[in-house]
């Protein structure tokens, strides 16, 4: 099978947990890009595996949200619980472990990272320092 890999270098908050975080997701998924076996208990340990990692990461980045006051944190958590739906939805399905990955690399890229920018803006903004006026 031919498949994309995820960078390694991939687009950050600048905030190093959710980076590393991130970094965590985009590794298990290349990993499971790889398997050359697409065995069901794989398939099924791939995405149960992936699921956990990914709430884990919701649940710090919406903590990060309000612990900072980002004014769009609901509507974000909202999201993450639209698309983690989504995804768990692919375990009622046949797809062998490479195609889930697949699918979760195109999802993870197309779906999370538009409202992540959204977040990064809010974050640069509040890095920036204040004026004395």
């Amino acid at each position: 099978m031919n498949t994309t890999h995820v960078s390694h270098t991939p687009w950050t908050f600048g905030i190093p947990s959710l980076d590393d975080d991130r970094r965590k997701l985009r590794t298990s998924l290349n990993e499971h890009l790889d398997c050359e076996h697409e065995k069901k208990p794989r398939r099924n340990s791939f995405l149960g595996s992936f699921l956990r990692e990914l709430l884990l990461y919701f649940e710090h980045e919406e903590h990060i949200m309000l612990e900072f006051g980002y004014p769009a944190a609901e509507e974000h958590r909202d999201h993450h619980r639209r698309f983690y739906a989504r995804l768990a939805k692919l375990s009622e399905t046949d797809l062998a472990a490479t195609d889930l990955a697949q699918k979760c690399l195109v999802a993870f890229d197309k779906e999370l990272v538009p409202p992540d920018v959204k977040f990064k803006q809010f974050w640069d903004e509040r890095k920036k320092p204040r004026s004395l006026n």
